[in-house]
Order: C-alpha cells, then structure tokens, then sequence
C-alpha cells in the first residue's frame, strides 16, 4: 500500500488494534508512523522506540522489592503513554532485527496494549515495523502468535510520492529532480549496496539532500553521494547535479523560451530534458502565488516555456506539471491557462499529449 493511503487506513483504525508494518530498509515506515500522529491532532505524542538499541529493562522497566513483592519501575515514555487521556503513536521500531529478550518484552505491548504495572492509555495506537527477511537486513521472521494478532501491511516505495514528500520537507530540488529522471534508484535491498556498503534508499536520498549544499561547497558532491546511495548512483547524480548547474537561466527561459533557448534538448537529451522543466516549474511556481501583474501571467509562460523546451520530447512534460504542484505552484491559474489555451496553434498539441499523458485512462 501507497504511504498516504496506509497513513490514512492506520489513523482511521480502531487504537485498539496494533498495526505491523513491513518493507525494504530506508523506505519510510517511521515517517509513516509520524505522519499518523500528524493526523490524529498537534496534542498526539509519537514515541519512537529503536529496538535494536534497547534492553528488556529498557521496555518492561527496572524491577524493585517492595515487601515480598517484586514492582517494576517503568520508564518515563511508558509512563507517559500511559496517563488517562493521552493520545499518541508507540512506535516499536525495527521489531524483526531486535533481540529475541528485546522482542519478547515488546509482544507483552503488542498483544496486551501493557508493560509491568502501566497500561497504555485508550487514545495510544501501536505501529511495529520490520524488514522483510528477503531484504537481507538481518530481520527475523517474527512469531506466529505475534503476526495472527496484527494487522499486517507492506509499505510500497512510489517515487511520485517520495517526490512530493520531499519538496514539502525541503529536500533540494537537484535531488527530487534526480529522482523523477530516475526513479528505478529510489530504493535498492542491502544485497545491492556497494563494496564500502552504502545503498540507495529514500532514506539516503534525503541525507544526500541535507548534505548537497555542504558537498558543492567543497567540491565533493561525488564522494558524499557515493558514501550515502552507493558509487553507482553517485556517479549518475553528480553528472546530473553538475548538468543541472550549466543550463540557461531558468528564469529566462520562462521569460522568452524561443530567445533563450533557440534549440531546445533533442529527445535523446532526456536528462538535460528533465533537468530543464523541473528547474522552470522551481522557479515558476513561486512567482505564480505573487499578487503582480507578472505572477498572474506566470502559469501561461510555464506552459508555453515547458511547450517549447519539450518540443521534441513531449514525454518528459510531466515531470515538470508534477514539480510545479509539488512546489505549492498556483495549479487552479495553471488549469485556466490551459483551458484558455486549448485552441492556440502552439499550446494545443502540448496540452492534448499532456492531458493525455496524466489521464491515460481519459478520466
């Protein structure tokens, strides 16, 4: 299942039922967690757990004497899960890799929604996650008893999805571009890392995107990707990064497409393509929420600039509608623009392969 849809299935569920997620490493099964503790209200507590640091007493708490009765003094994010009225995510993260100790003090909350003396409160819903055993991560297959009491779910990796995550959360546009001109790169198993062992996921690609200003400053964009996605990936992401770096103007070219850009990339160029109508919809989605005489004839110089620039390869618009709505572009003046261009001799066979592109099934 998608991560919007399995974030929307998991908020609207009973609390009462635990939830166990699965997938590749990397692929945001903690994100997703989070992003259910979004939904469920700014007052919801998420508790992330990572199993494969803790001990037993770390989840069951420490035992102590009282009398000739053995307590147990439970830690503090127990506690708090546990106060009358509290909602929140537990997040039991990494549950397949933990220890078999780790794992047998975890099931007493998945099965009994308890630990010790504290009972998890009404408002706390439980998400395991875990690798799958074919990912080679060192996940275990987890116990019958455990799985026939929860609510099994694979989270799948959707690049469009991924790319859209990713602009909301600030990752630089080099990277979300990247990954719309290759999104089989996404996600790669740990059996596919490289011979220091990083591997491509979305994880990583979102540690390369944090790390991307300091890697041009030093010159090292090659040797920081390669030690976070792998050597492969890096070397197709540099040439990118440094592709992205030598086309015009963006800005320009939405301007005056014909005159910056004379030539535009043949349908054999698909990276330069690419590299060019995600930069134009970067910088023409802003400029279409300003309240100026220039803002409001932005979504019109869009189309016409990403018409032009695709002229020979039409297939490679869609990349640049897509970066335009995920960068908060002004999609309702988009959609006049094109309705009101839809019998303009240059818009018009643009428009009618786009609309057909986007809505395969004429929908």
């Amino acid at each position: 299942m998608k991560f919007q849809k399995l974030a929307a299935v998991i908020t609207a569920m009973p609390n009462l039922q635990s939830m166990l997620l699965s997938g590749p490493p990397g692929i945001g099964k903690t994100a997703l967690a989070e992003e259910v503790g979004a939904n469920m209200g700014d007052d919801t507590i998420v508790e992330v757990r990572d199993l494969c640091s803790h001990l037993p007493e770390d989840i069951l708490g420490l035992p102590w004497r009282e009398g000739d009765a053995t307590l147990y003094a439970p830690p503090t994010w127990l506690r708090r899960l546990s106060k009358p009225g509290v909602k929140g995510v537990l997040v039991l993260d990494d549950l397949g890799a933990a220890s078999p100790a780790v794992q047998t003090a975890a099931f007493k909350l998945v099965l009994e929604r308890r630990s010790g003396d504290c009972i998890l409160s009404d408002g706390v819903k439980i998400i395991a996650t875990t690798n799958r055993k074919e990912d080679k991560s060192g996940a275990t297959v987890l116990p019958a008893a455990l799985r026939n009491r929860c609510c099994i779910q694979e989270l799948d990796v959707d690049s469009d999805e991924w790319c859209l995550w990713a602009t909301q959360h600030e990752v630089p546009g080099d990277v979300v571009a990247f990954i719309r001109f290759k999104p089989s790169m996404l996600s790669h198993l740990p059996k596919d890392a490289d011979k220091v062992g990083a591997f491509a996921t979305p994880r990583t690609w979102t540690m390369v995107g944090r790390s991307l200003d300091a890697a041009k400053a030093t010159e090292a964009v090659y040797e920081v990707a390669a030690g976070l996605i792998g050597e492969g990936n890096a070397v197709e992401f540099t040439a990118f990064v440094r592709l992205r770096a030598e086309i015009p103007d963006p800005r320009a070219v939405l301007l005056n497409p014909q005159k910056e850009l004379p030539n535009p990339p043949r349908a054999s160029e698909p990276d330069r393509l690419v590299a060019l109508v995600t930069a134009l919809a970067e910088h023409a989605a802003p400029m279409s929420n300003e309240r100026t005489a220039l803002g409001k004839r932005i979504p019109e110089l869009f189309l016409r600039a990403v018409a032009h620039v695709t002229s020979s390869g039409r297939e490679y618009a869609s990349s640049g509608i897509l970066t335009y709505a995920a960068n908060n572009g002004n999609v309702n003046s988009l959609i006049k623009a094109a309705t009101a261009g839809k019998n303009d001799p240059v818009l018009s066979p643009f428009l009618d392969h786009l609309r057909r592109a986007l809505n395969p099934n004429g929908k």
